[in-house]
């Protein structure tokens, strides 16, 4: 009920000739954050299993604990992927300075391939975002406002890339105007 209304008063403040095509904006906006979001959580559980197969094979201790972890700091953009590889590290120098030194190479390879290989594809799919455009846009939201910037990138782009996409096929009379 509040949501109707907020979103009433929010529409009142446009003309009643653009209301329909400003909900509908708002529906594409809703429908590419809950694709981030989803895609993000996919993300989060695919290091989970590739950190765990890894460090599995590996012969390291607490590796469910240790992919956990990955798989929740995946979440957290840029410096997420290096917290389990500290952690990892510190671990496996309670051991030994070798499992430390497994533990830590383990880290550093799938880190690199999360962030190259991994994460754009998948949050270029569930945004419908060409992988090489989600690196530019991240250093681009690095650059422009820091973590923030970095969190919120990809998300920002892909509402904007598809709103316009809707703007323009509107304008141009290829689609019809919204109920």
């Amino acid at each position: 009920k509040d949501r109707d209304r907020f979103f009433g008063r929010m529409y009142s403040y446009f003309p009643e000739g653009v209301r329909p095509d400003v909900r509908e904006c708002v529906r594409i906006a809703n429908r590419v954050v809950g694709a981030y979001v989803r895609g993000q959580l996919f993300l989060g559980l695919v290091i989970f299993l590739i950190t765990l197969i890894g460090l599995q094979l590996m012969g390291i201790e607490f590796a469910i604990g240790l992919a956990v972890v990955a798989g929740f700091t995946e979440l957290i953009p840029i410096i997420g992927p290096l917290i389990p590889l500290v952690v990892a590290t510190l671990v496996g120098a309670t051991i030994s300075p070798a499992a430390a030194a497994a533990a830590f190479v383990v880290f550093a390879i799938l880190q690199q391939i999360e962030a190259n290989i991994v994460a754009p594809r998948v949050e270029g799919k569930a945004l419908a975002l060409h992988p090489a455009l989600v690196l530019a846009v991240l250093i681009l939201g690095l650059e422009i406002a820091g973590l923030v910037g970095a969190l919120f990138a990809t998300l920002f782009t892909s509402i904007i890339l598809i709103s316009g996409q809707y703007a323009f096929r509107r304008a141009s009379g290829l689609i019809d105007p919204p109920p």
